[in-house]
C-alpha cells in the first residue's frame, strides 16, 4: 500500500501508527486532525513524534504553519485516503514526496547539501532565506544554510501570560531570536494580527476578514502601544545587528508611507530597508508605487492566493478551490515577476508555494531568484535548484501558463494523483 497524499514538512521516517493524541508519542508517526495540532504543538520534547499524518487539514492555512517549527516530516491526506491506515502497524511516510507505505519506499533520497552559496545549474546565484516565528526556527535556519533570516512572524512571539508587550518584553524576545540567528542578517514582520491570529492580549480587537487586520489596526488602541513598543525594541538591537522592517497587508501606498512616518521618532530605524508585503491584488497590481515608496517588496503567496481564488486558507473544506497549479494563477504571478523585473524592484517570494512539487521550478522559471521558506525547506530546494537549468525553468513555465487547468499543468510537471 502506497497512499500519495500533499507534501508538507520534509523528511522520511518509520515507525508505528498513533492515531490521536493520547499516551507516549515519542518515536511513533501520529495521525491527528487539524483540531488537534494546537495539542500537539504543547507537548514536552521528549514526548515528541517522530513523523506527522494530517488528517483533511487546510494546507495553507496559519495553524499547519506552526507545525515546521517542530521540524517533523509530515503528510496530509484527507479522510478517504487515511481510511485504511490502522493503529499499531508499520508505516513509512516521506514528507517531501507526501507519500504514506506500510512498506520501505522505493524512492532513494537525494544526498542534501548545506550550505549558503546555493545556484542554479546556470550558475546562477539565488538566496534561500528562512521565515520563522521564534528563537527555535531561528537556530534550524543557520543549521540549514540560510542565507539570512527573511521573515520573523513577530506576531507569534506573544507575552505570557496574555497582557500587552512592552519595550522590555520585546527587547528580550526578540534579542533570543537574534542570538539565536547570529550571524545571520534578519528581516523582522512587525506583527501582523488579523482573524486568523488574533492578538491574545487584546481579545476584543476589531479584527474582520476583509476588513481590519494586519498594518489597518497598528494606529488602534492597545496595537498602537504595541507597535511602539515593538519599534523602540528594535530601534535598541538595530545597533549590534543587521535589520530590516517588513509591514504585512498592505493595499495603498499611504499605509507604508504612514509607518515610514512612525519610524522618525527612532532615527536607527529610519535608516532601515522597510519592505511592503504583497498580499493583496491591489498590492500586487501597485509595484510602481511601491518601487518609489519601499526598498522591496515581499510577496506573500499563501494571502495573495486566497485573495485570487476568494477561498480562505483556513478552512479544509475550501482547500480545493485554493489551486496553487491553476493556469490563471501561474500567469498572474508570471506577471508580477516581470513587472517587478522591468521596473528594477527587489522581490522575494514567501509562503508554502516553493515547497510544493513541481512549483519551485516553475518560480525559478518565473526568474525569481530570492525566496523565504520554512528552515527545514532549504537544503530540499537548494538541491532542486542546482539540478535546474534556468532556460528549461522558462520553457516549462510557458507551457504551464498555456495550459487548459491545473491536471495539464500537473502532468507537465510529472505529478500523478493517486
Amino acid at each position: 500500500m502506497i497512499l500519495r497524499g500533499s507534501p508538507l514538512v520534509p523528511g522520511r521516517v518509520r515507525g508505528r501508527l498513533v492515531t490521536g493524541m493520547h499516551g507516549n508519542l515519542a518515536g511513533c508517526i501520529l495521525l491527528l486532525g487539524q483540531q488537534e495540532i494546537p495539542s500537539l504543538l504543547l507537548q514536552q520534547p521528549g514526548n515528541m513524534p517522530a513523523g506527522l499524518i494530517v488528517r483533511d487539514a487546510a494546507r495553507f492555512g496559519h495553524v499547519l504553519i506552526r507545525l515546521w517549527s517542530l521540524a517533523i516530516p509530515t503528510v496530509l491526506l484527507d479522510r478517504k485516503q487515511a481510511s485504511p491506515l490502522l493503529h499499531g502497524q508499520q508505516v513509512e511516510i516521506d514528507g517531501g514526496l507526501g507519500l504514506v507505505a506500510d512498506e520501505h519506499l522505493p524512492e532513494p533520497q537525494a544526498r542534501l547539501d548545506h550550505d549558503t552559496q546555493w545556484r542554479t545549474a546556470n550558475d546562477e546565484p539565488i538566496e534561500l532565506m528562512a521565515s520563522i516565528g521564534d528563537a527555535r526556527g531561528a537556530a534550524l535556519a543557520v543549521r540549514h544554510g540560510a542565507t539570512a533570516i527573511g521573515l520573523v512572524r513577530s506576531e507569534y512571539l506573544p507575552p505570557l501570560p496574555p497582557r500587552v508587550p512592552d519595550q522590555a518584553f520585546y527587547h528580550k524576545a526578540f534579542g533570543v531570536v537574534c542570538k539565536a540567528a547570529d550571524p545571520l542578517p534578519m528581516t523582522v514582520r512587525l506583527f501582523d494580527y488579523g482573524p486568523d491570529k488574533p492578538a491574545p492580549w487584546w481579545p476584543e480587537a476589531p479584527i474582520a476578514p476583509l476588513g481590519l487586520q494586519g498594518s489597518r489596526l497598528y494606529g488602534l488602541g492597545p496595537m498602537s502601544d504595541a507597535l511602539d513598543a515593538e519599534l523602540a525594541a528594535l530601534a535598541e538591537l538595530s545597533a549590534d545587528r543587521k535589520l530590516a522592517l517588513l509591514v504585512p497587508y498592505l493595499t495603498h501606498p499611504r499605509e507604508l508611507e504612514a509607518v515610514r512616518e512612525r519610524l522618525q521618532s527612532w532615527p536607527s530605524l529610519a535608516s532601515l530597508p522597510l519592505g511592503a508585503m504583497v498580499e493583496t491584488p491591489a498590492a500586487a497590481f501597485a509595484l510602481p508605487e511601491w518601487r518609489d515608496k519601499a526598498d522591496f517588496v515581499a510577496i506573500g503567496c499563501n494571502d495573495l492566493m486566497q485573495a485570487f481564488h476568494a477561498a480562505d486558507r483556513n478552512r479544509p473544506e475550501l482547500s480545493t478551490y485554493l489551486d496553487p497549479y491553476a493556469p490563471s494563477w501561474l500567469r498572474f504571478l508570471s506577471r508580477l515577476a516581470e513587472e517587478g523585473r522591468a521596473l528594477d524592484l527587489p522581490m522575494r517570494v514567501c509562503g508554502q508555494l516553493p515547497g510544493l512539487p513541481g512549483l519551485f521550478v516553475l518560480l525559478l522559471g518565473m526568474e525569481f531568484r530570492s525566496f523565504s521558506v520554512e528552515p527545514v525547506q532549504i537544503p530540499f530546494l537548494g538541491h532542486i535548484a542546482r539540478q535546474t537549468d534556468a532556460d528549461v525553468a522558462h520553457d516549462l513555465l510557458r507551457k504551464a501558463c498555456q495550459a487548459s487547468n491545473s491536471e495539464e499543468v500537473r502532468d507537465l510537471l510529472g505529478l500523478t494523483a493517486s
